[in-house]
């Protein structure tokens, strides 16, 4: 459901939770029998009744099976809705990694290089992987050798090339613990050695010009996330473009009968879906083929969607969701195979 982080706005969330209970509670007596129902809508009283809505974000979930429960917090608002289903509803919580996303940033100096772990505009620093690193060679802390014929420049560049090449071996082992996205930002000359040594750097994000080594984590936080958001968005208009590529190359599947068929015989690389697209249906128990159908017909699902979405991630697929009318000539979602 849609919530409110200020007042007046957020004293009608409790009223509008409640209503929602009140709702989910109907639908789980029409399904279920009394046995079974009262401990499921027992567990989603208790799991309303303990929601502190003075700390409400945009967006608020709850999750209740027989034996599980869990509030989640969305940062963005999410569709008013109450689903029954044999799985949880998935799309809101990928969306909420998606668009609350962790990237690494590697702020570039020599005293020091520091790495930050950020969530949005919220940056933690890191003290491991050899971070943060301080140049201690020539031209670092250390004096640069002086006397007849000596190139300092050459001397001062080799070794902070050699610094340059530390830091990216901890920024490796660093993504062997969490392959994530890399935000870099550093003086010109850092940036210069930075391509000379790594022409390449595996899924940089973006790059900011300048040194930061002086910012606290807050404020790394606060300089990095607008550079990293806008890179995001551009993820996003990648994604398409590589649906439109899939297309002219027969390697693309559209509208969900399909693409739910390709994700099952785990074909699927990139599932590409419109925000809010919502589908009942039900998957036929002879075929296991997925096919589209009103509500209130037995055995329909509130949302095969989410079901799609679901057995995508499983099957080691990316997801990327994107404006809604994005993929109206695909039905609202596309699945790039692999093969």
């Amino acid at each position: 459901m849609e919530t409110h982080r200020t007042n007046p706005e957020n004293q009608r969330d409790p009223i509008a939770l409640k209503n929602l209970v009140t709702k989910a509670e109907g639908r789980i007596g029409e399904v279920l029998d009394k046995r079974q129902a009262e401990p499921l809508v027992i567990r989603l009283k208790d799991l309303a009744a303990s929601i502190d809505h003075e700390h409400n974000t945009e967006g608020l979930g709850l999750f209740v099976g027989a034996a599980y429960e869990r509030a989640v917090r969305f940062p963005y608002p999410v569709p008013t809705r109450v689903q029954l289903d044999e799985a949880f509803a998935v799309r809101d919580l990928i969306r909420a990694h998606l668009q609350s996303p962790h990237y690494w940033v590697l702020v570039m100096s020599e005293k020091p290089t520091r790495l930050f772990l950020a969530t949005r505009d919220h940056a933690d620093e890191i003290t491991r992987f050899g971070f943060p690193m301080t140049h201690t060679g020539p031209g670092g802390e250390a004096p640069l050798p002086g006397g007849f014929g000596v190139n300092t420049s050459a001397v001062r560049d080799a070794h902070r090339r050699e610094f340059v090449r530390r830091v990216l071996k901890g920024l490796s082992e660093a993504n062997a613990m969490e392959a994530l996205p890399v935000l870099v930002s550093g003086t010109q000359d850092f940036m210069a050695d930075l391509d000379v040594v790594s022409p390449k750097i595996e899924d940089l994000l973006a790059t900011i010009a300048g040194s930061y080594d002086h910012l606290s984590a807050h404020d790394v936080g606060r300089l990095a996330w607008p550079v990293a958001e806008q890179a995001f968005v551009t993820h996003r208009s990648l994604a398409l473009k590589e649906v439109a590529a899939a297309v002219g190359a027969g390697k693309c599947a559209s509208g969900l009968p399909q693409v739910y068929a390709a994700v099952r015989e785990g074909r699927g690389h990139l599932l590409v879906v419109e925000e809010g697209y919502i589908e009942p249906g039900f998957i036929d128990p002879d075929t296991g083929d997925l096919a589209l159908r009103s509500l209130p017909e037995p055995d329909v699902q509130d949302d095969v969607v989410d079901l799609v979405i679901h057995e995508a991630v499983e099957r080691g697929g990316r997801v990327v969701f994107v404006p809604p009318d994005s993929l109206a000539m695909h039905q609202r979602i596309a699945l790039v195979l692999r093969y």
